[in-house]
């Protein structure tokens, strides 16, 4: 090939032949040049060295059976030093195409199997947190690591939506119980007041508004005479009394003690 040479050299260092031909150097005594004594120190290896014509080459060389002769071979360190570069770069660019479909393989899994897991668990975990308790994570896009939280996720959104809705249903009814009187069971103060400010607002401010206060006299004689539990019983009927004899547009509360209030649009 380009650059190479070949010799064969007898037991004295002598030039038996070589190739390519230097010119009338065969017979010729070489035996003090470096590559030549280090060939014929042993019956076969490798050398580094400048050769008969001065190029630097990587030498090896064998000695022939039965005989002293050595057959040197060298290639040219350039030429062998650029294809071992090729062929580590090619090598290093084979290992840098294989690192990035590594990366792009695991990027890929680790979307499918982990990042979009997450969101989708973080997204469950943010509607939860605002009160969107019918949200609940889809199992079937998640691994076997994360369908247990998934699952977790679903029961626990399930459990705080039954909790909402019983505490939104004892809020109505406690709200419901914050506007009636619980002795006579009629409207109590709070919602004679609303219902006033209410009126007021959405009235014609060309109409009056009536209000009929109901004061029940000589109570305190009534109460102390025949007691607080028929006291209680002459409120109830006196409030029902009254209740039975509005229209449907009006409403009777008890406004404190023996202290009844109708307000009506006139």
């Amino acid at each position: 090939r380009p650059g190479a040479s070949a010799a064969l050299i007898d037991g004295h260092g002598v030039v038996v032949a070589e190739r390519p031909d230097r010119g009338n150097k065969v017979r010729e005594d070489v035996s003090d040049y470096p590559l030549i004594r280090a060939a014929l120190a042993q019956p076969r290896g490798t050398v580094t060295q400048a050769g008969l014509d001065g190029v630097r080459r990587i030498y090896g060389f064998y000695e022939l059976p039965g005989t002293n002769a050595h057959i040197l071979v060298g290639l040219d360190e350039h030429e062998v030093l650029g294809r071992i570069d090729r062929d580590i770069s090619f090598a290093y660019l084979e290992l840098a195409v294989a690192g990035l479909i590594a990366l792009l393989a695991a990027q890929f899994l680790g979307e499918r199997l982990f990042i979009r897991p997450i969101r989708s668990l973080t997204r469950t975990a943010g509607s939860i947190g605002r009160g969107d308790m019918e949200t609940a994570p889809l199992r079937d896009v998640y691994t076997a690591e994360f369908a247990p939280l998934a699952a977790a996720l679903a029961d626990m959104a399930k459990q705080l939506a039954a909790r909402e809705r019983e505490l939104r249903t004892a809020n109505q009814h406690l709200e419901k119980l914050a506007l009636l009187d619980g002795l006579s069971g009629l409207p109590n103060r709070r919602s004679f007041d609303m219902r006033l400010a209410a009126s007021w607002d959405a009235g014609d401010p060309e109409l009056p508004i009536s209000l009929l206060m109901v004061d029940v006299d000589h109570f305190k004689l009534f109460n102390d005479t025949h007691g607080h539990v028929e006291g209680d019983n002459c409120l109830r009927v006196i409030g029902g009394t009254l209740a039975a004899e509005l229209r449907e547009t009006e409403f009777v509360a008890r406004y404190g003690g023996e202290e009844f209030v109708v307000p009506a649009s006139s």
